[in-house]
C-alpha cells in the first residue's frame, strides 16, 4: 500500500507520466526556438550599421583608393582653374588691344573725314558750290523790333537759341554735313521735331503764333556753321 500510494504522486507529477514528459520536451523544443531567434537577433542589442561601416571602410583599400581618386580631382581642377585664369588675363589683353586699336583707327578717320570737309569746303561738294564768307549777306538775328519790348518774346528768344545750342551739342557732325551739303532739314528731320515739341511745351501759343523763333535761331545756327566751315577752308 506504501508503495502503491508512492507511485501515486510520483504519477501526478509527471515523473513517469507520458503526459508530463510531453510538456517538458514541448518545453525544451519552445526554449530552443526561443534561443536560436535570440541568436538572430530577437533580443540581441545591435550596433548602428552607421559605426560598423565606418570602422569597417576606414581601415580599407576602399578608403585609400577613394582619398586617391579625390586627389586626383582636385588637382585637376587646380590645373584647370589656372588654365581659365591664365585663358582670361591673355582675353583681356586682347580685347584691351583692340580698343587702343579701334582708338586709333577713329581718330584717324576724323581726320581725315575734316580733311575731306575743307577741301569740299574749298572747291565746293560734287554738283555743288563752295563754301564761302560772303554767299550770303550778313543778318542781324535778334528779335523783331515790333516784339524786343516783350519780355515773352524775349523768353521764347532765347528757349529757341537753347533749343538750336542742344541740337549742335547732340548731332555735331550731323550739322555740320547737313550745312556742307545743303540737307540741314533733311538729316535733323528728327530732331528738329523733338526741338520743335520741347518748344511749343515752353513757350505760349500767344507768342509762338506771331513769330517763330525756333526757326530763327535754326537759321542762325547754320549762318555760324557757314562762317566757321569757310574759316576752315580759307588758306593759313
Amino acid at each position: 500500500m506504501v508503495s502503491g500510494k508512492d507511485e501515486g504522486p510520483v504519477a501526478e507529477t509527471g515523473g513517469r507520466s507520458p503526459g508530463f514528459l510531453k510538456q517538458i520536451l514541448r518545453h525544451d523544443g519552445s526554449s530552443a526556438e526561443t534561443s536560436r531567434k535570440q541568436e538572430k537577433g530577437g533580443n540581441v542589442a545591435h550596433v548602428p550599421s552607421t559605426v560598423l561601416t565606418v570602422e569597417y571602410v576606414d581601415g580599407s583599400e576602399g578608403m585609400e583608393a577613394t582619398l586617391r581618386a579625390l586627389d586626383e580631382r582636385l588637382k585637376k581642377l587646380e590645373k584647370l582653374s589656372g588654365e581659365m585664369q591664365q585663358t582670361t588675363t591673355q582675353l583681356v589683353a586682347v580685347v584691351n588691344q583692340q580698343a587702343r586699336e579701334l582708338a586709333q583707327f577713329i581718330e584717324s578717320l576724323n581726320r581725315r573725314v575734316d580733311k575731306v570737309y575743307r577741301e569740299v569746303c574749298r572747291h565746293g561738294p560734287p554738283g555743288g558750290a563752295a563754301v564761302e564768307a560772303a554767299a550770303e549777306p550778313e543778318r542781324n538775328f535778334e528779335v523783331p523790333a515790333q516784339f524786343a519790348a516783350n519780355p515773352e518774346h524775349q523768353k521764347a528768344w532765347r528757349v529757341a537759341r537753347v533749343m538750336a545750342g542742344d541740337l549742335e551739342a547732340y548731332h555735331g557732325d550731323t550739322v555740320k554735313e547737313g550745312v556742307l551739303y545743303d540737307s540741314f532739314y533733311e538729316l535733323l528731320k528728327d530732331p528738329i521735331a523733338e526741338a520743335r515739341r520741347t518748344y511749343d511745351e515752353r513757350v505760349p501759343q500767344a507768342v509762338s503764333g506771331k513769330f517763330d523763333y525756333l526757326d530763327l535761331a535754326l537759321k542762325e545756327l547754320i549762318a555760324r556753321k557757314k562762317k566757321e566751315l569757310a574759316a576752315e577752308a580759307a588758306p593759313q
